[in-house]
């Protein structure tokens, strides 16, 4: 940062009005590490926020952000229940951002949106406390990555591109848009979630449109099926028609012999083997008919 006090340049950013300063400190207050997953464990307090740092830097932007911590206490009193103290000496010295009552030190322990006491985190801005019902209503309709795979038809590299092993040093790569995310533990597990519009508006990037694709790919996918079906039909049924025109019976009739021949020949191979008359007979009966036919009672009964 530039300062005027040694010499090297001019102070613009303690010059700013104070209209632009808590806006600075408004996008500093939200903070997210969409890629550690958390738990409802108890904040760790040894964490520095940004706005301590910016805070620490001189006593101009000090005062600067205690006073936007003092404006977001009191315009949200229904919530945070801030209180003035009682005398404005005293209230000219009081750490609105880190002390007792600070905006901070309440936010740890509180659901920002709420108020109610709460150690979970929001799952897309994981700096902030957030009950489950308060996540709910601030980001609808999240989805999970396994779900956006399989409903959206799209890839890992497509939600997460700068984590694909070939993409990592591409700032965002194929013009694809980027996607919020978060992750957290469900039963020991980490599970990514996105919000279902982004993922939406990812897919129709991908395909132009996406229901289009869908449709497209069921009726694609119902067509497979459709052959495949029709073949096994095909296959079983030739399987059907071979066996019932080689059986030793009809391959007899076949070679102008009679059927006696055949059923002699049959005869002699279920004595050679270890087929029983009943379980060759129940096969049978889950035959076409014209194969039960081709064993004749008198054939198997050879025992």
């Amino acid at each position: 940062m530039e300062t005027k006090t040694n010499g090297i340049g001019i102070d613009r950013l303690t010059s700013l009005p104070p209209e632009l300063m808590h806006l600075v400190c408004d996008f500093l207050l939200p903070s997210h590490q969409p890629n550690i997953a958390f738990t409802a464990d108890a904040p760790d307090h040894s964490l520095t926020h940004a706005l301590d740092y910016l805070a620490a830097t001189c006593r101009t932007l000090r005062g600067e952000v205690n006073s936007w911590a003092q404006h977001f206490l009191r315009h949200h009193a229904s919530i945070t229940h801030h209180k003035d103290l009682k005398t404005p000496k005293l209230q000219s010295t009081r750490n609105f951002l880190r002390g007792k009552a600070g905006l901070l030190t309440w936010a740890e322990k509180h659901c920002l949106f709420c108020g109610k006491t709460s150690a979970r985190s929001a799952i897309l801005v994981n700096g902030f406390r957030c009950c489950a019902h308060c996540d709910k209503q601030q980001w609808p309709r999240k989805i999970t990555k396994t779900a956006a795979k399989t409903k959206y038809d799209v890839k890992e590299h497509h939600l997460l591109p700068s984590t694909h092993p070939s993409l990592m040093r591409l700032k965002q790569p194929g013009n694809l848009p980027r996607l919020r995310y978060g992750t957290y533990l469900s039963s020991n597990v980490q599970t990514t979630m996105f919000l279902e519009a982004d993922v939406r508006r990812l897919a129709d990037h991908l395909y132009g449109d996406w229901e289009r694709h869908m449709a497209d790919k069921r009726a694609a996918a119902q067509t497979r099926k459709r052959v495949k079906e029709e073949r096994k039909a095909k296959t079983e049924a030739a399987d059907r028609a071979w066996a019932a025109q080689n059986t030793p019976i009809n391959s007899a009739a076949n070679e102008s012999q009679s059927q006696d021949v055949g059923a002699e020949v049959t005869g002699n191979s279920l004595r050679e083997s270890d087929v029983s008359p009943a379980s060759m007979m129940a096969d049978l009966e889950t035959q076409p008919y014209s194969l039960q036919m081709a064993f004749p009672l008198e054939v198997l009964d050879y025992q």
